[in-house]
């Protein structure tokens, strides 16, 4: 079993939501789960999207901001948005920790 957690850390909110997330982490892997931890910089679009299609993970945790269309990651940069790339989160059990997402 595989996860992907995006984890920014560019402000107060995020790097709460990144801390809490390091649980999970340590959770999923005593579990014996492979976990991608896409930390600080690395909550981009360009690097969850070539995660997520080459690895073809079983779980995605999102961390960060959001509206009602998209999930952000560092630097509020967009990763995953209705209309756009939504398709992507397609076969994964998804969970978005982020305002009005």
């Amino acid at each position: 079993m595989k996860m992907i957690v995006t984890r920014p850390q560019y402000d107060t909110t995020t790097k709460y939501l990144s801390v809490w997330a390091g649980e999970v982490i340590n959770f999923a892997q005593k579990k014996r789960i492979e976990v991608i931890d896409l930390c600080k910089n690395k909550a981009n679009k360009k690097d969850f999207v070539g995660r997520v299609k080459k690895l073809k993970p079983d779980i995605i945790f999102l961390n960060g901001h959001g509206n009602d269309d998209c999930v952000t990651g560092h630097d509020e940069g967009k990763l995953v948005e209705a209309g756009d790339n939504h398709d992507i989160l397609r076969g994964a059990i998804t969970y978005a920790l982020s305002c009005n997402s």
